[in-house]
């Protein structure tokens, strides 16, 4: 049995979950019900400015005194998954297990 015979977002028998989770354990991880929406309403502004204008020396101080540089990451191994932060004063490592979810 394949998840292809299943359609995204519709609900499947017990018998049906039962035979899909035991060829792909990701099935019987928990979700969410959160419903989609879609908002058209923007409420932000982007301005891309000219090269010149990120290349002038008072954006970079600027950016320099109002910004803190995060740097992060992820990987996958044999061990399993994990995930990190690095920053000032911070250096952050989370091990996720082998099946981890964003929920």
């Amino acid at each position: 049995m394949t998840a292809e015979r299943f359609a995204r977002g519709k609900v499947i028998s017990p018998q049906q979950m039962k035979a899909l989770s035991e060829e792909m354990p990701l099935a019987l991880l928990p979700r969410d019900s959160i419903t989609k929406v879609v908002s058209f309403t923007k409420k932000f502004k982007v301005t891309l400015g000219s090269k010149a204008k990120w290349n002038d020396s008072s954006l970079d101080l600027l950016l320099r005194e109002s910004t803190i540089k995060c740097y992060t990451d992820c990987s996958k191994s044999s061990e399993g998954i994990g995930a990190g932060v690095a920053g000032p004063s911070t250096k952050l490592s989370i091990p996720m297990g082998s099946f981890p979810s964003n929920f």
